[in-house]
């Protein structure tokens, strides 16, 4: 038995292991979703998968995901916030600057 799950629980804690955030990912869908905050607002991830270390501190964009706390969380399939689910090399053409931008901090 647990509480019913709530929106919140969906947001990724990215100092944790790229394995568990890929799991926590699959896991979510399609409620309550697993998400970043960033600059341009929520992020939902749909599909991932953990990469190798790329030695930045976590929370980082990459060109191929996102930097954890062990390694990378390649992204495959993303959502912005009020936009269309795409692939990650197609979100990444429209927004330039996404790289090496880091994940807004959990307040």
């Amino acid at each position: 038995m647990t509480r019913p799950l709530q929106r919140e629980d969906g947001r990724l804690d990215l100092a944790r292991r790229a394995a568990e955030l890929d799991r926590q990912i699959r896991a979510y869908q399609p409620w309550p979703g697993s998400f970043v905050e960033t600059r341009n607002g929520r992020l939902t991830l749909w599909a991932a998968s953990p990469g190798a270390s790329e030695h930045l501190p976590s929370g980082r964009f990459t060109a191929r995901g996102l930097a954890t706390g062990d390694g990378t969380l390649l992204l495959h399939e993303v959502q912005p916030a009020g936009g269309r689910r795409m692939p990650w090399v197609e979100y990444l053409r429209g927004r330039p600057g996404v790289v090496g931008s880091d994940v807004l901090p959990i307040l």
